[in-house]
């Protein structure tokens, strides 16, 4: 967790950055421990195998409802902040 990571790297978690193509593990994640996130494409999607096909679908199917919606990412927060 959180924790752990601020111990592992000597920093708040307010001054790490999450990189990570899964939107509900990666970005959800570090969103909410006010992580500057960032979501590159998977370089490949071939032979993944079908639960992560079909996680991705949903996770992409949420995103676009939520974008549509207006719902941003929220700001990273200030080391104060935590």
């Amino acid at each position: 967790g959180k924790k752990e990571l601020e111990e592992y790297f000597g920093c708040p978690a307010t001054e790490l950055v999450m990189v990570g193509d899964r939107y509900l593990t990666d970005i959800v994640f570090g969103n909410r421990h006010g992580m500057f996130t960032v979501r590159p494409a998977p370089l490949t999607t071939k032979g993944e195998p079908t639960g992560v096909v079909m996680a991705r679908w949903i996770e992409d199917s949420f995103v676009g409802r939520w974008t549509k919606a207006g719902v941003r990412a929220p700001p990273p927060a200030a080391a104060d902040e935590q």
